[in-house]
């Protein structure tokens, strides 16, 4: 995978941090989110952000008391993501949980790093 750096004030890096906590993004995902979300505004297919609409719709269609983890979630597509992008749409995942406290929450841990959520 090839990276990209970027230097930033003391009051840009501020900025972010703040953005990507509220988030729940580290920042590096968070500058990698934010930068392909203008790529995909450029008309520019984004895989990442289709993959989480994709991820939003099927917690939308889920039914009500089954449990599930991230990678359930996009089976097909799961095997062949890079470590960065399954970090990416687990951080969104969480979000999403965590915007939408009435309709989910989590139902266990699995492991220490992995959450089992639940749909109410």
């Amino acid at each position: 995978m090839n990276r990209i750096y970027s230097s930033y004030s003391e009051d840009e890096q501020k900025i972010i941090e703040k953005l990507a906590a509220e988030q729940g993004f580290t920042l590096s995902a968070f500058q990698k989110y934010c930068v392909m979300l203008y790529a995909n505004e450029q008309g520019n297919v984004s895989p990442i952000n289709e993959l989480i609409d994709k991820m939003k719709s099927r917690l939308e269609e889920m039914e009500p008391n089954k449990p599930f983890i991230v990678s359930s979630l996009l089976p097909d597509e799961w095997p062949s993501l890079s470590r960065n992008d399954k970090m990416t749409i687990s951080l969104s995942l969480k979000k999403y949980i965590q915007d939408h406290s009435t309709e989910f929450k989590i139902n266990k841990k699995i492991r220490s790093n992995i959450n089992q959520y639940i749909k109410y």
